[in-house]
């Protein structure tokens, strides 16, 4: 197996365990891995498409990350992970021309895209970084165990999937997926706490 097709396997892996169950820091790994894949579709779409030319590269971007929600939502288990990535930029394409072809309305985009992107849970790299000092001492007041905090790392920083999370651990899919959501409340509400 070669390394595209390594790739695209754990991509396929990664939207099955989004399909079975739909959480937000799944759907951020995807967009990680596809980012090549939306970036390519856009640069496409944008250039057979004259009236995209006014349309604002962020809000194509974001279309192109709701294509992506609806080659996920439209995938089946028994697709490849090579035939997902093939499906990924004819979704953005239909979903960009709907968006803003004739009789297009914008202000789809956003009602769509929230129910990709919770910004409540999501956890960039940045935040993840910032919450270091509080993780430290939220351990040291044994307020967080090092096994969430080292799950919390495995997802956020190293990108790994629920799969390859509970192959580490020896925990369910499910647990590491409480655990994540758990851990980062906890760090944001122990934040506040100490803010007041």
């Amino acid at each position: 197996m070669n390394l595209v097709e390594e790739k695209a396997k754990v991509l396929k892996s990664l939207v099955d365990e989004y399909r079975e169950n739909p959480n937000v820091n799944t759907f951020c790994l995807i967009l990680k891995r596809a980012d090549e894949a939306i970036l390519s579709s856009i640069y496409v779409v944008k250039s057979v498409r004259p009236y995209l030319k006014t349309v604002y590269l962020s809000d194509l971007y974001n279309s192109a990350v709701v294509g992506l929600y609806n080659a996920i939502m439209n995938s089946s288990s028994e697709q490849t992970g090579e035939e997902f990535l093939q499906s990924i930029p004819r979704e953005i394409c239909r979903y960009i021309h709907t968006l803003y072809g004739k009789g297009g309305k914008e202000g789809v985009l956003s009602m769509t895209y929230s129910k990709c992107v919770d910004e409540d849970i999501v956890v960039t790299m940045d935040e993840y970084q910032s919450m270091y000092d509080k993780i430290v001492d939220m351990v040291e007041k044994k307020l967080l165990t090092l096994e969430k905090v080292r799950i919390l790392r495995m997802r956020v920083v190293e990108g790994k999937t629920l799969k390859e999370i509970e192959k580490i651990t020896k925990r369910t899919s499910h647990t590491i997926s409480r655990w994540t959501k758990e851990t980062i409340e906890s760090i944001r509400n122990y934040e506040m706490e100490r803010k007041q």
